[in-house]
């Protein structure tokens, strides 16, 4: 077996592990089965926290390698914290393009 322990890192979630570990977010069942103290995917991880990591049960070997190789590391909740939020007040909604869609051929078809 290939396990050893990974330190967690502000903003992370298990997702963010199981895509960086293990190539994909199925590996969160590997990190929940693997690390008892974790009941759910709902379980907020703290920095500093371990986690048990078994590298033999990597699912998707070319992303985690990916992962790896440039030094990426995940943290989800820390960057959608500080992203700003787009203000889409002038953007017309998909309802107000399909009544205008509607509105049009029903001109078109009393034009007839």
């Amino acid at each position: 077996m290939n396990k050893r322990y990974y330190t967690i890192y502000e903003g992370q979630s298990l997702l963010d592990v199981a895509l960086e570990l293990y190539g994909d977010i199925e590996g969160v069942i590997t990190l929940i089965e693997d690390n008892p103290e974790l009941s759910s995917l709902d379980d907020d991880l703290y920095p500093g926290q371990q986690l048990l990591i078994d590298s033999s049960k990597t699912i998707n070997e070319d992303v985690a390698s990916y992962y790896k190789q440039e030094a990426i590391r995940l943290n989800s909740r820390s960057a959608s914290e500080e992203a700003p939020v787009a203000d889409l007040s002038g953007l017309i909604s998909q309802d107000d393009i399909l009544l205008r869609d509607l509105n049009d051929e029903i001109l078109k078809a009393n034009d007839q």
